[in-house]
């Protein structure tokens, strides 16, 4: 789900001065898993899989 989605959201996320040669939107959604949870999705319980699955398509709905 995180690389479909960081396909369609490439193209969409705003430049960034620290990132000249474009974003890397997979790392964008992984970022966001970690800064909502404090650990790598990797490590997230399976009893939360449909919580992150919301904030993957937070961040399909609202590249930034």
């Amino acid at each position: 789900m995180i690389t479909e989605t960081a396909t369609k959201i490439k193209p969409k996320l705003p430049l960034h001065p620290n990132h000249p040669n474009g974003r890397n939107a997979y790392a964008h959604i992984a970022s966001v898993i970690k800064a909502v949870y404090g650990k790598s999705y990797k490590n997230i319980l399976d009893k939360e899989f449909k919580n992150v699955m919301l904030i993957i398509k937070y961040c399909e709905d609202n590249p930034f």
